[in-house]
């Protein structure tokens, strides 16, 4: 499957949705099939839907939110194809374990969001952060699962380089 990388790198706190809507558009200019596009979030699923949505409206196509907060219809609807060309908006629920048919394109933030437990305050809390190497090329392989596929990353190749690698494996007992 082809990659295609970002001319420059965006700063680490930007807002992904206007880069993502703008990469789904040309994306689906430039090639045929369903698009998988990751955000770090549900506020940036909603938002990225939003800004997509004059093309649902006018250009017969479906945009489908995925995420593990929604019920199961739900995710039914963005999983299974329809009849009409999907957009579907995923966090990292859909990296590994989904096969999602019809997807051809990927169109990657790099961003994920994960729980830290901060020791000042006592509690845990969301940060987005860039994704680990294994996490890009997991959500890459998602294009053309059952097909030829392409892979947007919102990255320069530079940039994926210096991306964290896997973690080392835990042994049973949780310890490295």
């Amino acid at each position: 499957d082809a990659v295609e990388w970002a001319a420059e790198d965006a700063p680490e706190n930007r807002d992904p949705v206007p880069p993502v809507a703008a990469a789904i558009r040309r994306a689906l200019r430039a090639h045929s099939g369903d698009v998988l596009a990751f955000l770090p979030g549900v506020s940036e699923i909603t938002r990225t839907a939003s800004a997509l949505g004059e093309m649902s409206d006018a250009g017969g196509l479906d945009i489908r939110p995925l995420h593990g907060d929604l019920p199961i219809e739900a995710q039914q609807a963005a999983i299974l194809p329809g009849a009409r060309r999907r957009v579907v908006l995923a966090t990292n629920i859909a990296e590994t374990s989904l096969t999602i048919e019809g997807v051809s394109i990927v169109v990657d933030s790099g961003l994920a969001r994960v729980s830290r437990f901060d020791a000042a305050l006592g509690l845990s809390r969301l940060d987005t952060v860039r994704i680990a190497r294994d996490s890009a090329d997991q959500r890459a392989g998602r294009a053309g699962r059952l097909g030829p596929g392409v892979a947007l990353r919102l990255w320069t190749e530079r940039a994926h380089g210096a991306l964290a690698p896997p973690p080392p494996p835990r042994d049973a007992e949780g310890g490295p």
